[in-house]
């Protein structure tokens, strides 16, 4: 064939970009700051739990997790061990709830058991 094309790994790099879908921590932090008023996000999280049967408690605990973390932080059950000063059984138990509550979502990408606070 006569083709002369050498097969070296330096001259097959593909230059990745990012994208308006990546699930880098950066892009979504930068996406949300452009985009979300947080006076309104403070308010939209309190109709949500007003809503739905959730205790005071709960209710405070989330709120002061949104307050450190917002929607621009990426948190595990850890963090929230740590913020809150609860153990982990608590952690995880609060940690599903927002997830189930929907206010919540998993990161994918990021590592195991990462999530973020989601606008509704």
């Amino acid at each position: 064939m006569g083709e002369k094309n050498e097969l070296k790994n330096r001259y097959m790099h593909i230059a990745w970009k990012e994208t308006t879908h990546s699930n880098n921590k950066r892009h979504i932090e930068r996406h949300i700051e452009q985009h979300i008023d947080p006076k309104g996000a403070i308010k939209q999280l309190e109709i949500i739990l007003d809503t739905n049967v959730v205790s005071e408690r709960t209710k405070s605990n989330i709120l002061n997790l949104f307050n450190e973390f917002g929607y621009e932080k990426i948190f595990s059950r850890g963090d929230v061990i740590k913020s809150l000063g609860i153990t982990e059984k608590p952690a995880s138990t609060l940690v599903k709830r927002m997830y189930e509550l929907g206010i919540t979502e998993k990161m994918i990408g990021v590592g195991k058991g990462k999530y973020r606070f989601i606008w509704n």
